[in-house]
This record gives structure tokens, C-alpha cells and sequence, in this order.
């Protein structure tokens, strides 16, 4: 899909709140970023912030090449800022996620061609209010040697800590790869985790009042396909629980999307995706972890 079709998917979901009322209803306006250069692209993620100013994630280029794009559209629909990346190699680069503060400034991060090893490295660039580069910082994990590190989600909490989680691995075989930076760019600790050598990816992630962070993703088990497997972690990176979820007939289990997981004020977790088996086909399975990782309940 191109990017074009893909900011008119959010601008309408942010003008039309529901089907049953959009009859009537005027669009405020529509925008699109084009290039003559560019030749295809697509929109990733897109967040608002506080004052509804809108910024948008993604890449664009020409022929298997690509460059990271971050767009920033203010309420009234008028472009603020556009920036682009183009990493080391020029070949790839790809923002999967973005997040904003409560100052505008902007965190993205994706994944990126290294020169040095020709393979994905994890990308993550701060930009201010006004879109000039704060810090950017890269990530490869040297004990898979040509393997690749790739950002799926980005979060950022209320000490202007920024979080990173995706995967990293070779091949099929891959871990869950979570980062945390403090907000001037400086790593403070990062964790791997895989139950079984499968190809494991974290596709949610989100953080509470405390500063916890959680993710889930989809992670291979022994013997039960694909698995949920969600982890809550204590601001400095301890792991405070694991919790894996295998649905009926050991079919496999997805978690999707940045918003697949959320946390309450009470520190209760839940978390939402694609479950396959128990003779119905494909169900929406949905869990609730108490803040002590026990289950409170399934719902399918």
C-alpha cells in the first residue's frame, strides 16, 4: 500500500470516529507527502500528540532502496517538518515505530543496512520539537554473526526514557530484543529472551506510571507452535515475570500490533491477538494478567 492511501487511512480514522456517525460529517482536511524522486512507501505507525499535532513513521524510495521518514503535520493539517535517513550503506531504512513526549519531542526507530556488516542493525534518532536531530543511536548484537537486529515498537515513559523492542537472530531463528535509552541517547540495559530457537518477535510494548515496562510478541514453544509470550520488566531491566499462553490443539497464537497490550493504573496487563485451533477457526484471544503475572482470566 503507499503512503499516500496510508495517510488518508489515518486522517480518516482521525476525522470519522465511528461509521454510524460519520454520515454528514465534513473531512477537516487531508494531506499527503510525495516525492518525483520516490517510486513507492509506505506509513508504519502514526501517534498524536496533546496539542493534535500528528506525526507519521515509515520509509520511501525507489527500487529496494529506502529511506527512514518521519512527518510531522500540525492540527491544522499544515506540514511542520519533513526528515529523512539514509543510513551508512544506502540501501534500506525503515522506521517501524514512532513515539512522542510531553515536550514534542519525537522518537522513531526501525531497523537500517550497516556498511560494516551488511546486515539489519537497530536504528532509534530523537528529534526535537522543531525536527533537528537530538541524538540517534544503533544497535547490533555481535553474537550473531550476520544476523539482524530490527525495531518493531518504541516507547518512551514519563522520566524521558526511551524503550526499543523487536527481535534479533539469523534467519528463522530469532529472540526477542528489548533496548532501553535515558534521554540523552545512553544505553542503560538490554535483554534477549527465546524459549526454543524459533522465530520469536516482540510486536507490543508499553509502559505504566512506574516506569515497568511490558512487551509481547510471538515466541516459539516446545511442541506448541507459536506461543504469546509476554514479560514485565522493572525499570532497571530485571525480568519480574514471564507468562506464555498456548491455545487449543497447541495451534499457534499471535500476538499483532503496537496497541495489542495494555496496562491499568493497577498494574493490571492485558493482552490481545490472533489464536488458532479448538475446532473454531481463528479466535480473538484476549488475556488478563493481575501485576503479579497471574492470570485473572481468558476470554476467546
Amino acid at each position: 500500500m503507499s503512503s499516500v492511501v496510508r495517510v488518508f487511512a489515518v486522517v480518516a480514522l482521525m476525522t470519522f470516529p465511528s461509521f454510524a456517525g460519520a454520515q454528514g460529517v465534513d473531512t477537516v482536511w487531508v494531506r499527503q507527502y510525495t516525492n518525483l524522486d520516490d517510486y513507492y512507501g509506505n506509513v508504519e505507525e502514526a501517534v498524536v500528540d496533546s496539542a493534535g499535532n500528528l506525526y507519521l513513521a515509515g520509509y520511501i524510495g525507489e527500487f529496494g532502496i529506502a529511506d527512514l521518514i518521519t512527518v510531522k503535520f500540525r492540527s491544522n493539517g499544515d506540514t511542520a517538518w519533513v526528515r529523512r535517513y539514509d543510513g551508512t550503506a544506502h540501501v534500506k531504512d525503515v522506521a517501524k515505530g514512532i513515539a512522542v513526549d510531553a515536550e514534542g519531542n519525537v522518537y522513531v526507530s526501525g531497523f537500517s543496512r550497516d556498511t560494516a556488516w551488511f546486515t539489519d542493525i537497530v536504528v532509534t534518532i530523537k528529534y526535537d520539537s522543531a525536527g533537528d536531530i537530538v541524538w540517534l543511536r544503533t544497535f547490533h548484537n555481535e553474537l550473531w554473526e550476520g544476523g539482524d537486529d530490527v525495531a518493531e515498537v518504541i516507547a518512551v515513559d514519563s522520566a524521558g526514557n526511551v524503550i526499543v523492542a523487536g527481535r534479533s537472530g539469523v534467519g528463522e531463528m530469532s529472540v526477542y530484543l528489548t533496548l532501553k535509552y535515558d534521554g540523552d541517547g545512553d544505553s542503560l540495559w538490554v535483554d534477549m529472551y527465546g524459549a526454543s530457537g524459533g522465530d520469536d518477535v516482540i510486536n507490543a510494548l508499553t509502559v505504566d506510571h512506574d516506569g515497568n515496562i511490558y512487551v509481547s510478541g510471538n515466541s516459539a514453544g516446545f511442541g506448541t507452535g507459536m506461543d504469546y509470550a509476554t514479560i514485565k520488566y522493572a525499570p532497571d531491566g530485571e525480568r519480574l515475570w514471564i507468562r506464555r499462553y498456548d491455545g487449543p490443539d497447541n495451534g499457534d497464537d499471535l500476538v499483532w500490533g503496537p496497541g495489542a497490550i495494555g496496562v491499568d493504573d493497577s498494574g493490571n496487563v492485558y493482552v490481545t491477538g490472533i489464536s488458532y485451533g479448538g475446532g473454531a477457526g481463528t479466535d480473538c484471544a484476549t488475556i488478563k494478567y493481575r501485576s503479579d503475572g497471574v492470570t485473572d482470566w481468558v476470554s476467546r
